[in-house]
């Protein structure tokens, strides 16, 4: 049975009206929006211009700033210990003679030697942390607690002798970030409230899911070894699957859960700009940069012209720790090569026996041995084994880090 009913007894709405219902169905879309484009937009800033560098002319430095380690150029070039730092801080101990670095069937080994030439008080501390447990360690997870104690307390010691003095934290370029997350938040559920009343709770919890995942994703890029991994294997499963979800439950919903999960994400990437240098920071970021251009610079003829010191030995062991810190050590020590091959010159690091001797025309094995391989090395070792491997070896002490102050820095 049918029923007409002539035109205009029943009064068609308005474009507006029709505009009104729209919105008062869609009402989270559009906190989700304005907070995602509003979070974007401050962030966008943030990197390009709330925390750049001062204006400065990077010239070539044939020296570290003075009083500075291969482990604190690494760690205020990083603003953080990386494993490549962790690394140069070794490289640092055995080209002083403090350390013989063995390396054989892929596993590294750190054999404490006698004498050596002179080092800062917070090397010697690293030193001290590094053989606490024996005078021999092995870069491999069975040693994991003596490898995490050694580096908790490098991370301290350098913590103390670089903050606040060159990098501090400042909370103000992560607030406003941390604001607009905060209100998009609780604007899009008071708008799902409005909108489906019992049922907000349950797509709340849907459209955090995805945001949780999004934090988790975010966060793996800066985290340091397999945590890396870790944060991006469980987070990615959970922004994947709220998203999906969503997306069964209606297009709008998916658009709400991807806007406010990229919100998330926005404010995450803020606290990468949570510690910044100091104005002295920047000063010696600049004279970092400037020895990373000589160390990195492959074609010497282009410094002759300032006069750069002799290339000896001497002059390559004591910048390749800084040259893996600032990742450069396979030009650096190419150049080395070919300057050995042009004075027909004899050498051999006494510091370092490995499965790659030194060999002045293929210098590539031995430098990815003492850059990217030992830096893997100890990204594997920071992992316990796991239960079928047996029990961890030795313990090796906690790395407290003790108090690092005084001293020069590294």
């Amino acid at each position: 049975m049918a029923a007409f009913f002539p035109k205009g007894v029943l009064q068609q709405p308005s474009q507006l009206q029709v505009a009104a219902h729209w919105i008062g169905d869609n009402l989270a879309l559009f906190p989700s929006l304005l907070g995602v484009v509003g979070v974007g937009f401050y962030v966008g800033w943030l990197f390009l211009y709330g925390a750049a560098r001062p204006p400065a002319v990077i010239v070539p430095r044939f020296a570290p700033p003075s009083g500075f380690s291969p482990a604190m150029v690494g760690y205020l070039e990083d603003e953080g210990l990386s494993d490549r730092g962790f690394s140069a801080g070794i490289v640092g101990l055995a080209v002083a003679r403090h350390l013989k670095l063995i390396h054989g069937d892929g596993i590294y080994q750190l054999v404490r030697q006698q004498g050596g030439e002179p080092v800062t008080d917070l090397e010697a501390q690293f030193e001290g942390a590094l053989f606490r447990a024996d005078d021999e360690l092995s870069i491999s997870a069975t040693n994991h607690n003596r490898i995490a104690g050694a580096r908790t307390a490098l991370n301290n010691f350098l913590g103390y002798a670089v903050m606040p003095a060159l990098l501090h934290k400042e909370p103000r370029n992560v607030q406003p970030a941390l604001a607009i997350a905060a209100a998009t938040i609780v604007l899009t559920v008071a708008a799902l409230a409005i909108e489906v009343g019992a049922f907000a709770g349950a797509l709340a919890f849907l459209i955090g899911f995805a945001a949780v995942g999004a934090l988790l994703v975010v966060s793996s890029a800066a985290a340091r070894g397999r945590g890396r991994w870790i944060l991006a294997a469980v987070g990615l499963p959970f922004l994947l699957i709220g998203l999906w979800v969503a997306n069964v439950s209606g297009l709008w919903l998916f658009l709400v859960a991807l806007f406010v999960a990229a919100t998330a994400a926005f404010a995450a990437a803020s606290f990468r700009r949570l510690t910044i240098p100091t104005a002295e920071g920047w000063k010696r970021r600049d004279e970092i940069e400037g020895l990373k251009l000589f160390l990195g610079v492959a074609e010497a003829d282009r410094l002759r012209v300032l006069n750069p010191p002799d290339f000896t030995p001497a002059l390559y062991e004591k910048l390749l720790p800084y040259a893996i810190a600032l990742g450069v050590e396979m030009v650096w020590s190419r150049r080395f090569a070919a300057a050995l091959a042009a004075s027909q010159t004899e050498y051999q690091p006494d510091w370092y026996d490995g499965s790659h001797p030194w060999n002045r025309c293929d210098v590539s094995e031995l430098s990815s041995d003492l850059g990217g391989g030992l830096a893997a090395a100890i990204t594997a070792a920071s992992t316990p084994p796991s239960s079928s491997d047996g029990s961890s070896g030795s313990d090796g002490g906690s790395g407290d880090g003790g108090g690092g102050g005084g001293g020069s820095g590294w």
